[in-house]
């Protein structure tokens, strides 16, 4: 089983392969419509997102929260630590990498930090910003910069981890 423990800076889109030559990407979440304004307008004929609804729909429940200090996606099959901010705080990105490198929880102790795409995988586009997840059986997200292992990084934030099969 491959592990992975994450914190991040960018987002991305997570897409998985059923079968050869076909990809099957998630919905984006986004189920309501804006004009340039950013005003919301009805759907129907933008072919924006909460229009089309295009791609794989979300699972319900969307997580199982394991009672292990582990939630599982059922959508990507990731797992995530629950606590979204596992050491309270800053760290840079090597301490980051070695913190998720060396966590045991869950009866797991194969972490990694995630990539841009596994963590961009928690985005939901209907949301303003990433606390949605905290309704969603996780704790303490922030509304911040988490980091990756995606090499680019701007910004610091606070550590969460994952795991993935």
């Amino acid at each position: 089983m491959k592990k992975i423990c994450y914190l991040t800076v960018f987002f991305l889109f997570l897409a998985s392969t059923t079968s050869a030559g076909t990809l099957n990407l998630p919905r984006t979440g986004q189920t309501k419509c804006w004009d340039t304004a950013g005003v919301e307008i009805p759907c129907a004929g933008t072919g924006q997102d909460g229009d089309i609804q295009a791609g794989v729909a979300w699972p319900d429940p969307r997580f199982t929260d394991h009672g292990n200090g582990t939630v599982t996606d059922n959508l990507t099959g990731l797992m995530w630590t629950k606590d979204a901010n596992l050491p309270k705080g800053y760290m840079n990105w090597y301490n980051a990498v070695d913190f998720c490198n060396n966590l045991n929880l869950g009866g797991y102790s194969d972490w990694h930090l995630p990539n841009v795409n596994e963590l961009e995988s928690l985005i939901n586009a209907d949301e303003k910003n990433s606390t949605w997840l905290n309704a969603q059986g996780f704790a303490n997200v922030q509304d911040y910069y988490y980091w990756t292992s995606t090499s680019e990084v701007q910004g610091a934030g606070s550590s969460v981890c994952g795991w993935a099969e």
